[in-house]
């Protein structure tokens, strides 16, 4: 895309931060499987994204003081469960790994019988 074409898009969204972040914005929904909101054969969702900025199909909307805190808020609660989900994948990754290690060492480490002979308790001291 040549500038001339960025500099008119960003002046139509209101400058290039403001593209930046639409583009941003839009290219995540584009990439996790949002549907185009142009005719295009167009495959890179950058450029699907200035397609859709052109045709004004899109736009950056301004938040309240109370939308923006609510979405901090949801958004710190998605990074909080990102970070639980991960300890978990790592924890069950480390202790299958060393359930793997223990069994191939020999032993197997589990012993489902009741251990090897020995009678059942104490009753033949009663005699």
């Amino acid at each position: 895309m040549d500038r001339t074409k960025v500099m008119t898009l960003s002046d139509k969204v209101g400058g290039l931060f403001r593209l930046s972040v639409l583009l941003q914005k839009r290219v995540q929904e584009l990439v996790g499987g949002a549907p185009k909101l142009v005719e295009t054969r167009e495959l890179n969702p950058i450029n699907i994204a200035l397609l859709e900025i052109e045709a004004d199909a899109i736009e950056l909307v301004d938040l309240s003081e109370d939308e923006l805190k609510q979405l901090q808020v949801e958004s710190q609660m998605a990074s909080d469960e990102a970070e639980l989900l991960e300890a978990l994948r790592s924890r069950m990754t480390r202790n299958m790994a060393s359930a793997d290690n223990s069994s191939s060492a020999g032993g197997g480490g589990y012993d489902a019988g009741g251990g090897g002979g020995g009678g059942g308790g104490g009753d033949e001291d009663d005699e």
